[in-house]
């Protein structure tokens, strides 16, 4: 049994993190044959004979719709890479559940987070090895957006064109798509949350107090706040001053609005010390009433105490 890693160890985990964090946001175009010969070799590490038929799609829905139509009996007599693609153009609108089948695809590209894991155990320490298995599957991540595997066929799917993530490293956008693909489908997403292709290219200046309150998603609407920023969710927001107080020189100014679910959110209102055209918007507690009481909150203090003037 491993209890411990030593140090030699351990200095290779951040290097298999980066190595593997490059397959995933590769957008490098798919090697086709090293993923086929890869996907292949999988089938013999198992045990398992060879399918006859290889078919790549240039994005994951495509790919999903391909195995869905296999599944659910609706293709038939399908040889050669162009006779799936007209099948699929003429009958997507036929083939259901789509949802069921993508959450069922196999690691490609974006499982290589894993893939690190398995491959850092395999090479790294003394463990029994099984036929190369964890060399398969770094030529898979490092070859193939994803795939799908029948007795018969592999279904494969091209890494994206795009990716752009935020700090946390999920899928995020502010003025266009999160995900995209060399054919043109795209995905949005804000921080994470999928939005539509409308709210991710409207700019900023365009949006109207309509595109917020009418917004039922909690979680699409605070994201949509984001993009617009708080001073212009301000502008475009009827709100009421509770509070203000001149204090050193700056004007706070306690202010509240709805954004149309019932409830009012306390913000405190500043000019930026430097720059007075710039506003500051910050969000405080429900249950805050003043201005000092919003200082506190914002500067960490239970109680309010007047900077002392240093001379």
């Amino acid at each position: 049994m491993i209890k411990d890693l030593t140090p030699e160890q351990q200095a290779k985990i951040p290097v298999y993190l980066e190595r593997f964090r490059e397959c995933g946001l590769s957008t490098v175009p798919c090697d086709k044959k090293k993923a086929e010969d890869a996907v292949r070799a999988a089938y013999t590490v198992q045990g398992k004979e060879q399918p006859k038929y290889v078919f790549w799609f240039t994005n994951p829905m495509k790919a999903s719709l391909a195995m869905l139509a296999i599944e659910q009996d609706l293709v038939n007599d399908v040889e050669t890479q162009e006779e799936f693609d007209k099948f699929l153009t003429e009958s997507e609108s036929k083939i259901k559940k789509v949802a069921d089948v993508v959450s069922s695809i196999n690691f490609g590209s974006f499982s290589a987070y894993w893939i690190a894991f398995y491959c850092f155990i395999a090479q790294q320490l003394p463990v029994e090895k099984k036929d190369r298995a964890d060399e398969v599957m770094e030529e898979i991540v490092k070859n193939c957006g994803a795939f799908y595997t029948t007795t018969n066929c592999i279904i494969f799917s091209e890494k994206p064109s795009e990716i752009h993530f935020n700090s946390e490293k999920r899928l995020h956008n502010f003025q266009g798509p999160a995900l995209a693909y060399a054919d043109g489908f795209e995905l949005y997403y804000f921080n994470g949350i999928k939005v539509t292709k409308e709210l991710a290219e409207k700019p900023v200046s365009l949006f109207t107090k309509d595109d917020i309150v009418k917004e039922t998603n909690v979680d699409i609407r605070r994201e949509v706040i984001r993009k617009i920023g708080n001073q212009k969710m301000v502008e475009l927001l009827n709100y009421k001053v509770i509070d203000s107080k001149m204090i050193d020189d700056i004007f706070y100014e306690l202010i509240t609005f709805d954004i149309g679910d019932g409830r009012d959110r306390p913000h405190l209102k500043f000019p930026n010390a430097t720059n007075l055209e710039i506003t500051h918007i910050e969000g405080v507690p429900p249950d805050v009433k003043t201005v000092e009481a919003a200082l506190c909150f914002r500067n960490g203090l239970s109680t309010y105490k007047k900077p002392e003037v240093l001379t």
